[in-house]
């Protein structure tokens, strides 16, 4: 079978054929290439399992010592996201195989991301890092938004499938609803979307669920003014919907 050597930033927990991972997305790249690659996987260590879990049928291991035995032309990389620890690496790699055919996976703009960071400079860092990696592995995206020089294959990871859409309906709400899902962190464009409803001049109602609620604290009811009225927000931290997937997109990529 044909081997991959998976590259993230991630916390991976790894026993035998149990993978854990905070991030689905993470797990669902895993559980689809392990049908037809044996992984070999660079990240960080996650000593304790987590809720979202996989069992992968095919061998997977992490990539240590003797893995360098496997020879440069069985296998091929594929690198989820461009971080400073990503790119170390991957240099370390290349130090001993030489450059090696692959893919780097970007899940979201991190040009926008290291700005929102640490400004201006946090741009340049990035785009000094992607400069590197686009020149070496081919590129895939998740959205046209994301910066590509050149040709980059475009997916669309969604984990909605025509099962969602069976039985919809056309509702009519007197006030709007607007749900937020996703972590409370700057650069998910929470800050933004705040920023965004204080400019609305009709009532609405918007609920927020995620985690790492670091600028929220304990709070369970927001209140601010938006034009005027008194806007009411609802928060449920540490919500988690677990969506399991048998395919990923990104393995037709993969195999071309």
């Amino acid at each position: 079978m044909k081997k991959i050597l998976l590259i993230s930033n991630d916390k991976i927990y790894l026993k035998n054929e149990t993978v854990s991972n905070e991030n689905n997305d993470t797990l669902n790249i895993i559980e689809a290439i392990q049908k037809s690659y044996n992984i070999f996987l660079i990240s960080r260590i996650l000593n304790k399992k987590k809720k979202l879990v996989i069992k992968c049928k095919n061998k997977i291991k992490r990539f240590d010592l003797r893995s360098f035995l496997i020879k440069k032309k069985d296998f091929k990389i594929l690198m989820i996201s461009i971080t400073p620890r990503n790119l170390f690496y991957y240099f370390f790699i290349n130090i001993f195989y030489g450059k090696i055919d692959g893919y780097v996976y970007l899940r979201s703009n991190g040009h926008l991301e290291y700005k929102s960071k640490i400004g201006k400079i946090g741009y340049l860092v990035y785009d000094t890092m992607y400069n590197f990696i686009q020149k070496r592995l081919k590129i895939i995206k998740v959205s046209n938004n994301i910066k590509s020089n050149g040709k980059a294959a475009l997916l669309i990871p969604s984990e909605l499938d025509q099962h969602w859409l069976k039985k919809t309906r056309n509702i009519k709400p007197v006030i709007p609803k607007l749900l937020y899902f996703g972590r409370f962190k700057k650069e998910k464009g929470v800050f933004s979307l705040l920023n965004l409803i204080k400019n609305f001049d009709f009532k609405f109602k918007l609920t927020m669920a995620g985690d790492n609620n670091m600028f929220l604290g304990k709070k369970k009811i927001m209140y601010f003014f938006c034009q005027k009225f008194l806007i009411k927000i609802k928060l449920y931290p540490c919500m988690i919907i677990i969506i399991s997937l048998s395919y990923h997109p990104i393995l037709k990529v993969l195999q071309k």
